[in-house]
């Protein structure tokens, strides 16, 4: 299993839940300062923490994923999780500014909730192009034959793999331009703008 999926597994059972706002308000937040005190705090402010804070298997799971980073005394996740109804998705930690940083926000629970609202009830094939974190496709997974998640980000479709399993969606996770890498004939097309 993906150290991602582990990791947001463990979380889950945690109780862990994060609903990401926009990065003005990330932003604001983590002007405060402060190191972390909580899951939360770590895995959705992505506030740096003291070694100790975490569950040993967690802090290893991080190293395994190559999603941690030392300042001094402290650590820093480079993965955040983020809630959608009833997923739990691993994305790029607070700022996102890497050139392949996978964005998750405020533009992603729009997305959501008009696919939740406008897509059929039953979906032959379904490709989500652009992917990203996978959010858009494994949202709708219940409804569909078979999902394709589309990226042409390799840090994308890293964490939409991780995704897949977290949440235990079986989909095709491919690089792809567009459509240059998915399956012809696809039945319902979506991309998050």
């Amino acid at each position: 299993m993906e150290p991602l999926a582990k990791l947001g597994r463990a979380l889950r059972d945690a109780g862990y839940a994060f609903i990401t706002p926009t990065p003005a308000t990330h932003q604001r937040i983590l002007a405060r300062g402060g190191q972390a005190r909580t899951l939360r705090d770590v895995f959705g402010w992505s506030r740096p923490f003291p070694p100790q804070l975490l569950p040993e298997m967690q802090l290893a799971l991080l190293e395994e994923a190559g999603a941690l980073e030392r300042a001094g005394l402290l650590l820093r996740s480079r993965v955040r999780f983020s809630s959608l109804g009833p997923l739990l998705l691993a994305h790029s930690a607070y700022p996102t500014t890497a050139p392949d940083a996978v964005f998750f926000g405020p533009d992603t629970y729009r997305f959501a909730s008009f696919l939740t609202a406008r897509a059929p009830q039953r979906i032959g094939s379904l490709a989500d192009v652009g992917c990203g974190t996978g959010a858009g496709g494994l949202l709708l997974a219940s409804r569909a034959a078979s999902v394709e998640l589309l990226d042409v980000n390799a840090k994308a479709l890293a964490f939409a793999r991780a995704n897949c399993e977290l949440n235990e969606v079986a989909a095709r996770v491919c690089a792809s331009d567009v459509l240059s890498g998915g399956s012809e004939g696809v039945d319902l097309l979506i991309a998050n703008p």
